[in-house]
């Protein structure tokens, strides 16, 4: 089946929505067929996930259209949570044009995945630049190698089986570096890889809050950046601290169980987010993040976020949690006092949201293997 009118259609549909606006982008999209890099679609089925083969010789016309919706794709499914996913057309689109992305760069791409991704940016870099991609899950390794291989198109990508902490240094320095997965630091690695001047695009992760972000190196200690929109990727693997990761419903039982079963609404806090736009309460979600040590964010079975503050004082343990259309209540009252407070601060502040924000990380500060992070409102800067 020729896919050429659906391709058309996604970069319709991604200049339509504002996420693209480079001819040389709507290209190379128009030129990369997704289903190379797609194995087999994976949908639940009663609570669990299914995988079903992408036959590429004789493809479905029903698999082609699910192919290039503009949506992310799960690709690979351990234990049911999801690994690896093809990354929405959206998103993609959006990190190559922030990042600047032009001929003749060097490119190195953290995280292969389907190995969709790298066919794009190689096709913008030109035979004049380099893609150079790691991926350290080695089944989705060999599988976009394969892809690579079987298309003939993309021999030219350095995939390389490897964990991301440990950097390409043979391959260093580079104009732009992309990360596919979300991660709540930056090994040094990364920033003595950029070049002065050069970003990085990725998802960046504060105690389960995700937010796409554009970093620029200024010089040898510092890079500045600022967020772009809010986002849900998969966890980076082999680099960084689970800490700040969304929990998955089978990590923490307990919290489960409290939120479905033993939580009550508070009909004074429902009311009040209510009355909020679904962005705002991103902002409200984001800005617990950064503020509270006590915040978490719970990934349910059908993929959305449950966010809140859970609280241990000496009155016992407690739990505030958002839900998409109610905010519910458990045990002490600390956490539910703590939630409160932060709310009003954030409404005094203004409602600050994502754009109100400017990130710093800095490497001479540093005394890990990661640089340090500072987050300041832009009025304070």
């Amino acid at each position: 089946m020729d896919t050429l009118r659906l391709r058309k259609e996604l970069v319709n549909t991604l200049r339509e929505k504002g996420y693209l606006h480079r001819d040389d982008v709507a290209e190379a999209f128009l030129k990369v067929k997704r289903e190379d890099f797609i194995w087999s679609l994976w949908e639940r089925e009663n609570g669990k996930w299914k995988s079903y083969p992408v036959n590429k010789e004789t493809l479905d016309p029903k698999i082609a259209e699910r192919i290039y919706k503009d949506e992310s794709i799960p690709i690979v499914v351990e234990n049911e949570n999801i690994v690896c996913s093809s990354s929405q057309p959206a998103v993609m689109s959006v990190m190559i044009e922030e990042g600047d992305i032009r001929k003749g760069d060097k490119v190195l791409e953290i995280g292969t995945g389907s190995g969709y991704n790298a066919a794009i940016l190689h096709e913008i870099v030109g035979r004049e630049g380099k893609v150079v991609t790691t991926e350290v899950n080695e089944t989705v390794y060999n599988l976009a190698r394969a892809s690579f291989k079987k298309s003939g198109i993309y021999e030219g990508i350095i995939a390389l089986k490897r964990n991301a902490i440990e950097g390409v240094p043979e391959h260093a320095p580079f104009d732009v570096i992309i990360v596919t997965s979300s991660t709540p630091e930056i090994p040094h690695i990364w920033f003595d890889e950029l070049k002065t001047g050069g970003r990085i695009i990725m998802p960046y992760v504060i105690r389960g809050s995700e937010i796409l972000i554009k970093l620029t190196k200024l010089n040898d200690d510092i890079l500045f950046g600022e967020g772009i929109y809010y986002v849900v990727f998969t966890r980076l693997r082999g680099v960084s601290a689970t800490k700040h990761f969304p929990l998955f419903q089978n990590e923490f039982i307990s919290l489960k169980e409290i939120i479905e079963d033993y939580a009550i609404k508070d009909k004074h806090l429902s009311h009040a987010f209510n009355e909020l736009s679904r962005s705002q309460k991103h902002d409200f979600a984001l800005f617990v993040s950064i503020h509270s040590t006590d915040s978490f964010a719970m990934l349910t079975d059908d993929d959305k976020k449950v966010y809140g503050i859970i609280k241990e004082q000496g009155d016992g343990m407690g739990v505030v949690a958002i839900l998409e259309d109610k905010v519910i209540k458990w045990g002490s009252h600390s956490a539910y006092y703590e939630f409160k407070n932060m709310l009003e601060k954030w409404k005094n502040l203004g409602k600050p949201g994502l754009k109100d924000y400017k990130i710093i990380f800095t490497k001479k500060k540093a005394t890990s293997g990661f640089l340090d992070t500072e987050i300041n409102f832009v009025n304070f800067i």
